[in-house]
């Protein structure tokens, strides 16, 4: 049998081709897996040094890729999603989630380290207070969870974790299961005495408790509700004894109030009502650089729901802005209470917003389209506003002017959201000061048909355009159906009045007159009007005869 030749030639080729394919693919994958990373990462720097964020955070995307728990390249991808301006509300919304997730990968890089947790721990909590939505609170809890069992027993921070655990919780207070209640109820006051300074916990402590003892109370558990605030009393003494230069304890007091005067449970005078308010007032420029606490006392302060507290609440809200121009959260909630209340007043931060540049990934630059919204819409009312209480007919056309030229402007910006109701809110308003009444009530009956739950302005327009039709019953019954969902707001009061006094139903327009003098006891007007009714001692036929 003849021997095989081994073929040398073959055997160099093969291996020389089988060492260079290795060689090849080895290059490759250091450059490609070993050197990318740092490539990426030196290409990141170099597009923040040249203002490039959004290349930048691109590429330090990539290095994070390829090593996910490298802290360096999570912290220069943190650093440049910061200063990324989107686009749109989408692309704020999207950015601030993807700078969670970044903050979120910096907890498995440095898992020990409580700042890192603090860092995602604060981002997932103003996502949470901004859109207050069960998911929200509920992956903040569980994040909380993962903080404390992260930590080392003995690290300060763990208390924090503890509390935001159960703040998760409390944030959605009335959908839970009874077993977790169950666990609020208990854990609750313990991390409120792990952290005995923290005005925030003693703020959510006692709002727990004033909500729970009146969930109990309309549940007929009313032995239980009395317990509930025999707890609550005690929670007080305890925080002004710990904190008595906070405000937890004075914004607590003032609601107990508050609810005490509406339940009749006993006596409050309006003397008690004045002192609460001004203990919060006087505590309040201490607490204008946290907007949390901030808004809640503002929000106590609206809940007295008088001209003075309502002014007092909007003052609070602008010191603040003054401080944080572009706090577009605070920005937001202050001048759509600015278009609710009807005083004229947030024409300049109304400017101000509506024409402010994009802001970087934050939670402010998500609230920044709601904020330019309430702006635009804002800046539309106070227009029509000044129209309509003119009085002279040159001013009245001057007016109607700024109404057209602003209706332009905010209409343009409306339609480019895909807000159709408000494009069809403001069309029935300058349908109305064109002179167009009837045009502009059939409109404003489909808007209230088509909103589930329409704004208070919305009746009162509704109604002032059938007063400018003549038909003074439809707009009444509008009047009443406004009334109904918000009776305290002075310009349907005043509608009110004025059409049931001019329909001779004096007690009927009484009763909206007085209850407008109790929002504001210094409108002039109103006490004019009310002393041509009378006190009531006299029936309306004998008002109407004088």
């Amino acid at each position: 049998m003849a021997k095989r030749k081994f073929n040398v030639k073959f055997f160099i080729l093969f291996s020389s081709i089988t060492i260079t394919t290795f060689l090849l693919l080895g290059g490759f994958y250091y450059y490609q897996i070993v050197l990318a990373p740092e490539r990426n990462f030196n290409k990141g720097n170099d597009f923040m040094a040249s203002g490039n964020f959004d290349k930048a955070a691109t590429s330090y995307g990539r290095s994070v890729s390829k090593k996910p728990n490298n802290l360096i390249y999570l912290d220069a991808l943190k650093n440049a999603l910061l200063k990324v301006v989107p686009k749109s509300a989408t692309d704020a919304s999207e950015n601030y989630n993807r700078l969670i997730s970044v903050l979120t990968a910096r907890t498995r890089a440095a898992s020990t380290d409580s700042k890192v947790w603090i860092d995602v721990m604060e981002a997932m909590r103003d996502r949470a207070e901004l859109y207050n939505s069960d998911m929200a609170w509920r992956e903040f809890s569980t994040s909380a969870q993962q903080m404390e069992n992260a930590l080392p027993p003995n690290d300060p921070a763990r208390s924090l974790a503890k509390f935001w655990k159960v703040l998760g919780l409390n944030g959605r207070y009335t959908s839970l299961p009874p077993d977790e209640r169950e666990i609020l109820d208990k854990d609750l006051p313990e991390s409120v005495k792990l952290l005995p300074n923290d005005e925030r916990a003693w703020i959510a402590y006692l709002d727990y408790l004033l909500l729970k003892a009146d969930m109990l109370e309309r549940g007929n558990q009313r032995v239980l509700s009395k317990e509930t605030l025999r707890q609550f009393d005690a929670a007080v003494v305890e925080c002004k004894r710990l904190n008595p230069q906070g405000v937890a304890a004075p914004l607590a007091i003032a609601q107990r109030l508050i609810q005490m005067k509406l339940e009749n449970e006993v006596q409050v005078s309006k003397a008690d009502l004045d002192a609460a308010f001004k203990t919060i007032q006087d505590v309040s420029p201490r607490i204008l650089a946290d907007r949390k606490l901030t808004l809640s006392a503002a929000s106590v302060l609206f809940m007295g729901k008088s001209f003075e507290t309502t002014n007092q609440a909007m003052e609070l809200l602008q010191d603040h802005l003054k401080a944080f121009p572009n706090d577009a959260v605070t920005q937001r909630i202050y001048l759509n209470i600015a278009r609710s209340i009807s005083s004229g007043i947030g024409r300049d931060i109304a400017n101000e917003v509506f024409t402010q540049a994009n802001l970087p990934t934050s939670i402010e630059s998500v609230s920044q389209q709601g904020a330019r919204e309430a702006a635009a819409d804002l800046l539309y009312t106070l227009a029509f506003e000044d129209w309509r209480r003119a009085t002279e007919e040159k001013d009245k056309k001057e007016k109607l002017a700024i109404v057209l030229e602003m209706r332009d402007r905010v209409v343009k910006f409306f339609s480019s959201q895909a807000l159709l109701l408000m494009v069809e809110d403001i069309e029935a308003r300058t349908a109305l000061a064109e002179g167009k009444s009837s045009e502009s009530a059939i409109r404003f009956e489909a808007l209230l048909k088509k909103i589930p739950d329409p704004a208070q302005e919305m009746y009162f327009y509704a109604g002032y355009a059938n007063i400018l039709r003549n038909q003074p019953g439809t707009a009444l019954g509008l009047v009443s159906r406004g009334l109904e969902r918000y009776p305290n707001f002075p310009p349907l009061l005043n509608l009110s009045a004025r059409l049931n006094g001019g329909m001779g139903r004096y007690d009927e327009a009484r009763k909206a007159l007085q209850k407008m003098l109790e929002l504001n006891p210094d409108d002039k007007d109103a006490k004019a009007t009310l002393a041509i009714i009378g006190d009531g001692k006299k029936s309306d036929i004998e008002v109407a005869a004088g």
